[in-house]
């Protein structure tokens, strides 16, 4: 006489909430019939279930509620559905899910807000705006002057960016690196001010004293001319750093008075 066979009764669960949503019976191990239900749910209310779970990266989490020999589970199952929707769960299962499709729209929850994530650099921001958006909030300042005092500090607050940026990497990072960094940087320099063939044939031959007038035709003048040509598009990256963090500054200013 060949032993008694069991199946099991799982419950899907929804992982938002960890509620009950169905409850099946199954003989073989209960992931490879979650396996199954992914591919192919049992009616339309669990196809929408899944697939809204699936959008927001998730899946429904299976648990084996109790295991009977396998010719009482379809006795067993019903059982279950009739005992879990006794108890209140709002269950997908036929027919109970007509009953329960506003609970297919549920919403995903709100990803976490990464804070102070429209700024640069929180402290700095605060001590460079802070007092400007106090006397903004309490109306002492008219919006047109802080408005102006934000756009003609913008290069001076980009600066400091820079500045302290350039502090932490230094404090971060190997001297070696920096040296290596400082030596790319002046190599750079030195190709785009000077033609290769003044560099190896006329310096090596001229006199000291005419060093200065080659600096100013093949160094300080190209470099010259570069600088002007990027100083409108940082002068526009820097207004609007000063802008957002100013904004952001303010906004917290706005809600700490309660306005």
């Amino acid at each position: 006489m060949s032993p008694t066979r069991n199946g099991t009764i799982y419950a899907l669960i929804d992982p938002r909430d960890n509620k009950i949503r169905y409850i099946g019976k199954t003989e073989k191990p209960v992931l490879t019939r979650l396996g199954s239900h992914l591919a192919t749910p049992t009616n339309p209310a669990m196809r929408v279930w899944i697939n809204a779970l699936s959008l927001q990266g998730m899946t429904p989490r299976i648990e084996p509620l109790t295991t009977v020999p396998v010719p009482l589970l379809n006795h067993e199952e019903q059982l279950q559905i009739r005992r879990h929707a006794d108890q209140g769960h709002r269950l997908l299962n036929f027919p109970y899910y007509r009953q329960h499709l506003a609970d297919l729209g549920q919403a995903a929850p709100a990803p976490a807000r990464v804070p102070n994530s429209a700024i640069p650099d929180v402290r700095l921001a605060a001590w460079a705006f802070g007092r400007l958006a106090k006397a903004r909030a309490n109306d002492t300042v008219p919006a047109w002057a802080a408005a102006l005092i934000v756009t003609a500090g913008g290069p001076a607050y980009a600066a400091a960016l820079l500045l302290r940026a350039v502090l932490r990497a230094l404090l971060h990072t190997f001297i070696g690196n920096c040296l290596a960094a400082l030596s790319a940087g002046g190599w750079i320099l030195w190709d785009v001010g000077f033609d290769a063939a003044v560099r190896e044939v006329l310096l090596p031959r001229l006199p000291v004293a005419q060093w200065s007038a080659f600096w100013d035709t093949y160094m300080a003048g190209p470099l010259a001319a570069l600088a002007l040509s990027f100083a409108w598009p940082a002068v526009a990256v820097s207004v609007f750093l000063a802008g957002t963090s100013y904004a952001d500054v303010a906004k917290k200013v706005r809600a700490r008075q309660g306005r």
